[in-house]
């Protein structure tokens, strides 16, 4: 929820409207007049301004989270521009270009600022104010002496288009004319789907009245005249606002003069009694500030408002709840992933046990018991890996049928628990490159590990020779080596 304040400084009042927002609800939550007795020029102004400024602050029901002025549109240069759409991201850098020759005063000395009239993928129509240094520095260590120091500066006339923000019906696709009759001057606001498309201030007000009533009536004939030539038809409506809205005739008076009917401006929530049209520059300036959107603010550059450590403090306890609420939402995030995690892993578990009862026969959620089983498979065939059958039929196997082959002695020792032993023989064989090509062929098999050659020795009264061969017998998978003791 916010807060802003709208202010206008009058000759004879200092007027506030305080507007309230809330998930995009505008309400108009106090409005507040402190008259003024003082002249413009009397020494005493400056002392009963401040006294004002304190009653209005006092007046309202919670502190604004920022106030919004404007400044008159006397000292100001309000103009439509069309530019191409490609300008939209360099406005800072065009607008004191297309501006320069057209200002009566130089653009190095000006601020600048614009707001959008419409928009096409072709080209850019906007409302352009220009305002002399000297008149923007003046006005806010005005408003800073008495201790209302502003966020925003809005400019004369295209000020009011903030009312778009209050009054629905001045959203619509119509024509709708503002007319704010001031202490010392008028402005003419004309608004086009809550926009404002034309502003213009006249140097006439109701102080001025009834002497020049026919300047003020004829000038503003030539301003409607402008707006109907730049291709705006007649107004649908048309509402009166200001100090003079609360003059008796004012309404009607200048319905005669402009041939249109002049209504007086009426604010959702007028209080007190109090009379609403009179507080419409104010309850714009605040409207304007609600909703966001880009408008013209001549607060800008070297007269930017800079938030002071003041403003943290009063919301040090917004801050310090908003903090604790951020910290909880985040614990209670991480505990839900948490809680899902843990979910997601026992269906892992579950999924993984099913798993391994189809490929390994025994069902287990543990991944390294399931990865130890893997790597070292248990052998559950009750007949031994490799027996002395086995290494018989190797042996026989590795022979070549063409070589007469006697064994002599054969001794094969195998252990059923770790399928592992010797091989002794004793053979005869006719040379001793057969004796070579047998080893080479035992030596392929791969439960044949470690073959020693023994002593040869020639058979007595034949070609032939004796051998022996000693043999490890040890299959892969079948467990570590033996390790021959000491001696052995």
């Amino acid at each position: 929820m916010a807060r802003f304040l709208g202010i206008e400084v009058c000759e004879h009042a200092l007027r506030g409207v305080l507007i309230r927002s809330a998930l995009r609800k505008v309400e108009v939550e106090r409005c507040v007049q402190i008259p003024l007795s003082a002249a413009l020029d009397a020494p005493d102004r400056q002392p009963e301004l401040q006294q004002a400024a304190q009653s209005l602050l006092s007046a309202l029901p919670a502190r604004p989270d920022g106030i919004i002025a404007s400044i008159t549109g006397e000292v100001c240069s309000l103009r439509r521009m069309t530019l191409p759409a490609a300008a939209r991201k360099r406005m800072d850098d065009i607008l004191p270009f297309e501006l320069d020759g057209v200002l009566p005063f130089s653009t190095d000395d000006a601020v600048i600022d614009h707001q959008p009239i419409r928009t096409s993928p072709q080209e850019l129509e906007v409302m352009v104010a220009a305002v002399l240094e000297e008149h923007v520095r003046e006005a806010i260590a005005d408003l800073e002496r008495i201790g209302l120091s502003p966020r925003q500066l809005g400019v004369g006339a295209a000020a009011l288009d903030g009312l778009g923000n209050l009054l629905p019906e001045l959203g619509g696709g119509e024509p709708v004319l503002l007319l704010e009759l001031a202490d010392r001057s008028t402005d003419l606001c004309l608004m086009v789907g809550g926009r404002c498309t034309h502003a213009r201030t006249l140097g006439y007000g109701i102080e001025d009245l009834p002497a020049r009533a026919e300047d003020l009536a004829r000038d503003l004939k030539r301003a409607l005249t402008a707006m109907r030539a730049e291709g705006f038809g007649l107004p649908s409506a048309t509402y009166l606002l200001g100090s003079g809205a609360a003059a008796e005739g004012s309404a009607a008076w200048l319905g005669d003069q402009l041939g249109l009917e002049v209504q007086p401006l009426s604010l959702p929530e007028p209080l007190e009694g109090q009379t609403s049209p009179i507080f419409g520059r104010a309850a714009a300036l605040s409207a304007r500030a609600v909703l966001g959107g880009h408008h013209i603010d001549v607060r800008k550059g070297e007269f930017a408002a800079s938030e002071t450590g003041g403003s943290l403090v009063e919301h040090v306890n917004l801050l310090t709840v908003c903090a604790v609420a951020i910290v909880m939402s985040m614990m209670f995030s991480l505990k839900a992933q948490q809680s899902t995690l843990y979910d997601e892993q026992d269906a892992l578990r579950a999924r993984l046990k099913t798993v391994t009862q189809e490929v390994l026969g025994a069902g287990m959620d543990d991944p390294y018991a399931v990865r130890k089983a893997i790597e070292n498979p248990k052998n559950e065939d009750p007949l031994p890996l490799f027996d002395a059958f086995d290494a018989l039929a190797a042996l026989s196997g590795a022979v070549d049928p063409e070589v007469v082959h006697e064994v002599r002695r054969l001794s094969i020792d195998i252990t059923e628990e770790k399928g592992e032993g010797r091989l002794e023989l004793q053979a005869k064989i006719g040379t001793l490159g057969e004796r070579d090509e047998l080893v080479a062929q035992l030596e392929k098999h791969p439960c044949f590990r470690d073959i020693e050659r023994g002593k040869t020795t020639p058979v007595r009264g034949e070609d032939r020779i004796n051998y022996q061969l000693e043999v490890e017998l040890r299959c892969p998978g079948a467990g570590p080596a033996r390790k021959e003791k000491k001696g052995e």
